[in-house]
């Protein structure tokens, strides 16, 4: 199985102040639904990634290179397996406090477990705490890497407040929303780790080819997403580039069979308006480049997402 690019888009939408209605609830369980389909792909996407580095172990000529990087792209899969694992206790002990299982979850607007665990029992500073500290440890891995991608963790992780009062204002995120929202919330971050994961995992993998190879100017994320709330009419955006996005793979985009100029850095941004009516539609996406043998190669992709009902 092969994933040269990875496009997503998830949207999410929270509420506050009151129990969820049938309608809120649905759209909870479908955004939950579409972000474990994405985390399901990444996770697969970047195990293919790190067996590629591993094959290249095996090349006598490039061992040493090859094997400083596959050592730092494990490295990278173990920090980001002990939060998703941490993450995934936070969900069981949000499912066994809200209900019997999932179904009961989705099945009412629990807000008192939410904030019960998240509040109460400082759950939410603790998870602040545990993704921070995955950010943290995953700069200081490789100086290179960091001083390449650190201005786009920042901007991908903008809820990790720096400041002396991070970890409270992390918590409200939590205050007034169903134990349905918070499962999605939480689904949100572990996809956030997943696609960071990725990111990484693939920029070892570039930097521990031959040199003689192609290589790839500017290294930026591959994933692009939207985790705002999304409604009948609003703004989605659509981003994508190969590997590390780059404007030596040539690469050309269309969307809905027209296409889209990249900028100077070889990433597609797309924006368009949700259609009015709420439902499930996708976005037909189809992006051309050159491999680093010179051949062309042509990957065509149908970007999901929901539109959930103004009212």
């Amino acid at each position: 199985m092969k994933y040269s690019i990875i496009i997503s888009a998830i949207f999410l939408f929270f509420c506050s102040c009151g129990s969820s209605n049938k309608e809120e609830l649905t759209a909870f369980r479908q955004t939950l639904n579409s972000l474990e389909r994405s985390n399901k792909t990444i996770m697969l996407a970047s195990e293919d990634v790190r067996k590629k580095i591993s094959g290249k172990v095996s090349h006598i000529g490039y061992l040493s290179r090859e094997l400083a990087w596959y050592s730092k792209a494990i490295r990278f899969s173990k920090l980001s397996t002990s939060v998703i694992e941490y993450i995934n206790q936070l969900k069981s002990l949000l499912i066994e406090q809200s209900g019997k299982d999932v179904d009961h979850v989705f099945a009412s607007g629990n807000l008192k477990s939410v904030e019960r665990i998240f509040v109460k029992q400082n759950k939410g500073k603790e998870l602040y705490n545990v993704l921070k500290g995955f950010i943290d440890s995953t700069r200081k891995i490789d100086w290179e890497l960091d001083s390449a991608t650190s201005d786009k963790l920042i901007e991908e992780y903008d809820y990790l407040d720096s400041s002396i009062n991070g970890s409270k204002e992390f918590t409200k995120t939590f205050d007034g929303i169903s134990a349905a929202s918070a499962l999605s919330l939480l689904a949100k971050f572990e996809n956030d780790i997943r696609n960071t994961e990725y990111q990484l995992v693939t920029y070892c993998d570039i930097m521990s080819s031959p040199v003689c190879i192609l290589q790839y100017e500017r290294f930026q994320a591959i994933v692009g997403q939207s985790s705002s709330c999304v409604k009948a009419g609003n703004d989605i955006q659509i981003t994508a580039g190969i590997g590390s996005f780059s404007l030596e793979a040539q690469p050309t985009f269309s969307v809905d069979g027209k296409a889209i100029k990249s900028d100077v850095d070889g990433v597609m941004i797309y924006k368009f308006k949700t259609p009015l009516k709420a439902g499930d539609y996708f976005k037909p996406v189809k992006i051309e480049y050159t491999k680093p043998d010179g051949t062309r190669e042509s990957k065509e992709y149908n970007i999901e997402y929901s539109v959930i009902d103004p009212k």
